[in-house]
């Protein structure tokens, strides 16, 4: 019971700990999508349309 009780206890304490990095992950996440998306939207990228001209 008390290896239990050790096991709640420690992943009561971590998980907060575990979720204060998600937002900076979402963040990286995010900026990396951003800058692959500028990228292939370039004028020699894949997603590049004659309408996209600048």
């Amino acid at each position: 019971m008390k290896k239990y009780f050790f096991t709640i206890v420690m992943a009561f304490f971590a998980f907060p700990i575990l979720s204060a990095a998600e937002p900076d992950y979402q963040k990286e996440l995010q900026s990396w999508r951003d800058a692959r998306e500028k990228k292939l939207r370039e004028e020699n990228g894949w997603f590049h349309s004659p309408d996209d001209s600048p």
